[in-house]
């Protein structure tokens, strides 16, 4: 919640501090200038704070280091299944709601706790694992519009891709986890 608070207080701040300091360039508004900027530098306060919040609460972060671990082994898990099956046309057409059914909570619940990776363990290694999770699910998201557009033979070849990078993204996990 902070950090929603943060982000907005940033948005709102700084883009009013700007639209004010040009809106007449002979007679600028310093209280409305000061009070948006003011909030402004008070969202960034709150962010930094709530960063730092995130940082010392080690017992969070192995949760949601556990949490990362979890859903990549969902996904994973369904896609080779998947993936091992000879999936007929039908399925492949429909492939688009399984798709939502069983791997947009795990997606989800991926990304909630990807910024305990930047925490734990900096921020070259969380671009590594984004870029694994990135690229996999842009492959399933090919895989998705392919069953609703009615593309068989995309469905089949991305497939197999999507699942190449979800593991790939796992292991860099599991290898944190040591």
């Amino acid at each position: 919640m902070n950090k929603w608070i943060g982000v907005t207080l940033v948005t709102v701040g700084f883009i009013v501090a700007a639209l004010v300091a040009v809106l007449d360039a002979h007679q600028t508004q310093w209280t409305y200038y000061g009070l948006s900027l003011g909030a402004g530098i008070a969202g960034v306060l709150l962010l930094r704070w709530h960063a730092h919040q995130l940082k010392s609460c080690q017992h969070a972060q192995a949760d949601n280091m556990q949490c990362l671990t979890d859903a990549m082994e969902q996904v994973v898990g369904g896609l080779g299944t998947l993936t091992a099956q000879d999936l007929s046309d039908q399925q492949c057409l429909v492939m688009h709601r399984t798709i939502d059914q069983e791997f947009a909570g795990c997606l989800r619940d991926f990304a909630e706790a990807r910024e305990t990776i930047s925490h734990r363990h900096g921020l070259q290694v969380y671009a590594e694992v984004m870029s694994c999770f990135a690229t996999g699910e842009r492959y399933l998201n090919r895989v998705w519009s392919a069953s609703a557009d009615g593309y068989v033979d995309e469905v089949t070849s991305y497939l197999p891709q999507a699942q190449d990078q979800f593991s790939e993204c796992l292991d860099k996990l599991r290898a944190l986890a040591t």
